[in-house]
């Protein structure tokens, strides 16, 4: 099957079990066991945001971005 098609039989399966809260929150469980399980295990020590110098143009938007530190020394966004 292709990534397509496992989506599709995923949703198709999940849809019905949507009206059902307690099915939805074992869903989420079981998904975030497959997560947490997958997460490629790194040596990097994590980065506290607050322990970042964010450009100001930066600081003033708000949405869904994740910054590298290669990112945040890149000229152009600054």
């Amino acid at each position: 099957m292709t990534n397509v098609q496992l989506r599709e039989e995923l949703f198709r399966e999940i849809n019905p079990l949507l009206d059902n809260n307690a099915a939805i929150k074992k869903i989420l469980v079981f998904l975030r066991s497959i997560s947490s399980e997958s997460q490629p295990v790194t040596d990097s020590p994590k980065i506290r945001l607050d322990d970042l110098e964010i450009p100001e143009k930066l600081r003033r938007k708000r949405g869904c971005i994740r910054l590298t530190e290669e990112d945040m020394k890149d000229e152009r966004i600054q």
